[in-house]
């Protein structure tokens, strides 16, 4: 059966569970007397700190070797210093580097920068309603390491929400009492996939890390650095609502 095949995998394969939570979403009146479009539709998320520790696991061999990493060449410890005017890497970038420069030489606080990427899979015969997984990885990396799938770890998924007419979809956006709604409700989704992370940025975590032949237990300095996906995401991620009339409530522009 299902449950039992969920069982062995898990038994086979350590690695944190997702936990299933109902999110509010806007509705109207109208639909809250038919009931049509879900109230509280159950999202599954992940603990960001579980897939932190996964991530930084001392089963994956990555960590052997600090070829694999963006490090301070001075003191793999403190803060990453770039010392050249390339951008190779994420973490060569002035805006790294200033929050870099804001933390302390502490050698027991270390720096990690998070990247999120999320993109909408395919609908089809097999996965007719389709999924948008969030996902991260750390600037840490290198990005050749990037390029390999088992290096990031998911944060939950934003299910289809929606209404599946796309006429009605349409009758929103032009409509003042729903327009914009369905941009609030993927950033009340995102909010709760998104809450761990912010935890852990309010109150930095203590791990133990690995880097080359040395063990170290550092207190985790956490920085959101970049969020990827294509460019209606990216307007999504911004509060940007697809309008094409005078009445237009927000304008984001991205170069």
């Amino acid at each position: 059966s299902y449950r039992s095949t969920m069982k062995d995998l898990s038994n086979l394969f350590s690695v944190p569970v997702p936990h299933n939570i109902a999110i509010p979403l806007e509705r109207t009146l109208s639909e809250q007397a038919t009931d049509f479009y879900p109230r509280s539709p159950v999202f599954p998320t992940f603990s960001f700190l579980e897939q932190l520790q996964d991530l930084l696991s001392t089963m994956s061999d990555i960590f052997q070797d600090l070829d694999n990493f963006v490090l301070n060449p001075t003191n793999p410890w403190l803060p990453y210093q770039s010392n050249t005017n390339d951008i190779e890497e994420m973490q060569d970038g002035a805006w790294f580097q200033n929050a870099c420069s804001q933390s302390s030489d502490d050698p027991n606080l270390f720096n990690l920068g998070i990247i999120i990427y999320t993109d909408k899979t395919g609908k089809g015969q097999v996965n007719a309603h389709g999924m948008e997984p969030v996902v991260f990885t750390l600037s840490l990396f290198r990005e050749a390491v990037h390029q390999k799938p088992k290096y990031w770890r998911p944060l939950g998924f934003v299910l289809e929400f929606r209404k599946s007419s796309s006429a009605l979809e349409r009758v929103q956006k032009q409509s003042k009492i729903t327009s914009g709604r369905l941009v609030h409700n993927y950033h009340r989704v995102l909010d709760t996939i998104l809450s761990g992370l912010i935890d852990c940025q309010k109150s930095p975590p203590i791990l133990r890390i690995r880097l080359g032949n040395e063990w170290k237990v550092v207190r985790v300095n956490i920085f959101l650095e970049a969020i990827l996906g294509d460019s209606l995401f990216i307007d999504v991620i911004c509060g940007r609502v697809q309008n094409r009339t005078a009445t237009i409530r927000f304008l984001t522009h991205i170069s």
